[in-house]
């Protein structure tokens, strides 16, 4: 197959966990969609040699966590930074690694839709050509302030079905090109 898109769900398939070697050989993959309610786990070395994935959808899952490292593998040496757009929705994950993000220098996207207890401080670090950031569904009652700081290409920020009661003073400090703010479905 050469085929540059591949969609993996659970009308084709039901797994608890994926195979570290799912992906073993296919450079080519652009773009990944992984929805299926009973993966659990992803193996860390999951998307190590996909040199051309560009997105990454992880959606109606049942992660109960994302594996320290799970990007590197993207962002290796050996493999371009190539990743444009990530969407992860699950209803378990309450907690993220704090360098979860760190190499993705080229991350245009990134729309997190999870239970969040708190946001680790340096999650965003370094992704400063970040224009789309949204967090869907977090239970934190505040946000770090400096939570933003760095992200100069912000265009847009979503934090929508949250428990905020306040927004940090702050937060948008610094971000020119900021044009949309969404606090919708909130406390606020």
């Amino acid at each position: 197959c050469n085929c540059t898109d591949l969609a993996i769900g659970e009308k084709h398939f039901s797994f608890d966990s994926v195979d570290p070697q799912l992906f073993s050989g296919a450079w080519y993959l652009s773009s990944i969609d992984i929805s299926s309610e009973t993966t659990q786990e992803l193996p860390s070395d999951l998307l190590a040699g996909l040199s051309s994935l560009s997105s990454l959808k992880l959606t109606m899952n049942s992660l109960q966590e994302l594996p320290s490292g799970f990007f590197l593998g993207a962002t290796s040496s050996l493999v371009p930074d190539t990743l444009r757009s990530i969407t992860i929705s699950s209803d378990a994950v309450q907690e993220l690694p704090p360098a979860l993000f760190v190499g993705l220098t080229r991350l245009y996207t990134l729309n997190l839709a999870m239970p969040l207890e708190e946001i680790p401080s340096g999650l965003l670090e370094g992704l400063t050509r970040m224009s789309y950031l949204e967090f869907h569904n977090a239970r934190l009652g505040e946000l770090p302030g400096g939570l933003l700081n760095g992200l100069n290409n912000l265009k847009t920020f979503e934090f929508t079905n949250h428990q905020l009661t306040t927004v940090p003073e702050e937060l948008f400090d610094g971000l020119s090109k900021l044009l949309a703010v969404d606090f919708r479905s909130g406390l606020i």
